[in-house]
């Protein structure tokens, strides 16, 4: 017999695939050594995959960069961060962060940031930070176990748009 929290993973995973099949457009649009950017265009859905290794600030940069083209060509509105695997983040790069990315951000076309947290404690923190601070905090946030969850978060607002003002 299935215990609560195995019954709530059973439904959980089947209201996930029902819900994603209206996110089944997804494909990859760039992949570089430090991260892969999937993006669905007729759902407004891109998702961003740090990959394990050392994180150059050029390629940090680049990557982010490239992140934000795909959004405003596609008009991108839910930007999936999965830092699962992310390589540790200089001071550079989380004040470039701050500073430059996040701005960028707001101006854009993304209505939503869902964030799945790095496995590294010191990532964690550094996100933690970052997340606190004003230029980062204009950004409504949502936070996610992990990248299925947070695709599914996405899959029902497309069904239930006004649930993203909840968040603000």
């Amino acid at each position: 017999m299935l215990g609560l929290e195995e019954k709530r993973k059973k439904v959980g995973r089947y209201l996930y695939i029902a819900n994603l099949q209206a996110l089944n457009t997804m494909r990859t649009y760039y992949e570089s050594d430090l991260v892969r950017i999937d993006a669905d265009p007729q759902h407004h859905c891109l998702v961003f995959h740090w990959k394990k290794g050392i994180i150059s600030t050029q390629a940090y940069q680049a990557s982010l960069q490239e992140g934000l083209d795909i959004a405003e060509n596609f008009q991108i509105r839910y930007w999936v961060a999965n830092q699962r695997d992310m390589g540790m983040l200089s001071l550079k790069n989380e004040a470039w962060t701050l500073d430059s990315f996040f701005p960028r951000l707001c101006d854009s076309s993304i209505e939503l940031f869902v964030l799945v947290d790095s496995e590294d404690e010191f990532n964690v923190e550094v996100t933690r930070y970052i997340l606190g601070q004003p230029a980062a905090r204009k950004m409504p946030l949502r936070m996610a176990e992990d990248v299925f969850s947070a695709l599914n978060y996405v899959a029902d607002l497309q069904q239930k748009p006004e649930t993203v003002l909840q968040l603000a």
